[in-house]
Order: C-alpha cells, then sequence, then structure tokens
C-alpha cells in the first residue's frame, strides 16, 4: 500500500485549521503564513488567511488577505462570502450586499451568504428586502434557530406582530432561548396587546441579560402600556 507523504505546504494548512479550532489563533495565522511562502499564489490559503484574521477582529487587514484570494481565484464563492462579512463589519454595507450577491451567484444554494445579505440589509434599514433575503436562508436551511429569531425581529419592525411571535417561538423550540429571543418575543406581543404576556417575556429577557438597556425600556413600555408602575 502506497502512503502518500503530506507536502509541507499541506501539513502547515492542516496545523493552521487545527490552531484555528483550538482557538489559538496567532499561531495559527504563523502556519497558514508558512504555507503562504511555499505557495504564493494559492487562493485557499490566502482566503484561510482571511478569515484567521477576521476571527482576531483584523477586519481591514482580512479584507486586503481576502481581495487577494479573489484575484487568484474569481470562482471562489467562500472568499466572496468572507469578503461581504469583512465589508459589513467595516460599516461598508452598500458594497458588502454587492459581495453578498457575487457569493450567492456562485453558490445559490449557500443559506449562510442569504441569511448574511439579510443582516446588512436590515442594518441598511431594508427591512423588506431583508425578510425576503432570510426567507431565502430559511427555505435552504430551515432548521437554523438564529435564523427563525432574525425572521422575528424583522417582522416586528415591520408590524407583522403575529407573524414575528410564530417565528420567535419557533427559534426558541429549537433551542435559541437567550435575552434577544425573550426580548423579541416581547416586542410581538406588546404589539398585539398582550402586555401582560409581554411583560411576563421582558422579565425574563431582563433575568437573562440583566444589563440589556433596550429590554429595560421595553419593560417601561409595557408597563405604560398596563397603566402601572413597578
Amino acid at each position: 500500500m502506497i502512503r502518500l507523504v503530506p507536502s509541507e505546504r499541506d501539513r502547515l494548512e492542516a496545523k493552521a485549521r487545527a490552531l484555528r479550532t483550538l482557538g489559538r489563533h496567532k499561531a495559527a495565522l504563523a502556519a497558514v503564513d508558512g504555507a503562504i511562502r511555499i505557495s504564493p499564489d494559492d487562493a485557499g490559503l490566502h482566503h484561510l488567511r482571511a478569515v484567521l484574521l477576521g476571527d482576531r477582529g483584523s477586519h481591514r487587514a482580512a479584507l486586503a488577505a481576502v481581495n487577494r484570494a479573489i484575484l487568484l481565484d474569481p470562482s471562489r464563492a467562500a472568499a466572496r462570502y468572507t469578503r461581504a462579512y469583512c465589508l459589513h463589519m467595516l460599516g461598508r454595507d452598500a458594497d458588502a450586499v454587492k459581495a453578498a450577491n457575487k457569493s450567492i451567484r456562485l453558490d445559490p444554494g449557500d443559506a449562510a451568504a442569504h441569511e448574511l445579505r439579510a443582516v446588512v440589509l436590515y442594518h441598511m434599514g431594508r427591512h423588506a428586502d431583508a425578510l425576503e433575503a432570510v426567507d431565502e436562508a430559511l427555505r435552504l436551511g430551515p432548521t437554523g434557530p438564529k435564523t427563525h429569531h432574525d425572521r422575528a425581529i424583522l417582522l416586528a419592525r415591520l408590524g407583522r406582530h403575529a407573524d414575528a411571535l410564530e417565528a420567535v417561538d419557533e427559534a426558541i423550540r429549537l433551542g435559541s432561548a437567550g435575552s434577544g429571543e425573550h426580548s423579541t418575543r416581547a416586542t410581538a406581543l406588546h404589539g398585539l396587546g398582550r402586555h401582560a404576556d409581554a411583560l411576563e417575556a421582558v422579565d425574563e429577557a431582563i433575568r437573562l441579560d440583566p444589563s440589556d438597556g433596550s429590554s429595560h425600556r421595553l419593560r417601561d413600555a409595557v408597563l405604560r402600556s398596563l397603566h402601572r408602575r413597578d
């Protein structure tokens, strides 16, 4: 039986990925930089470098790295996704939408790309377009609890409180039951005029995250609707 010995480039890439899994991003970067010195025109390595830089919050440097990856291989959908994410984190949402669109054109079945597009559109205030994008993400990956919560937030923003309540309850059913979900649930119940239920939901949100100012403000609004103060 012939056993292939991994090349030094492959060994360093594998090491970088393993170190990333362990959260050792600085060491992972050193490993991938070593691999790039061996194979400087490898788009996959430059993309991995961008992902590692993004993990560390170095989004400007990550953007430069992923731009290099795309220059070497324009057909790499995952690199387009990473570029969209970097641009969003840098506050360049108009460019981020364009990058997400390119990622989706290259890989229409990537639910994560549709969800990222939805997040960017939400931050741009384009809530109806964001809802369309998140619905497509759910069609492609219907069991993601975070995606259901994103959908609930958008529906609440659009005044569709009954649909928002249904969506956030689905997120909670699927196991995503943090402060944000209960706060969104309270918003939907408040919008439906179910103020006592809304108070119960927002109290749970505050119990889970007492430092969340938006939940406290929502609680004040619910109490005003109930014509009483705590």
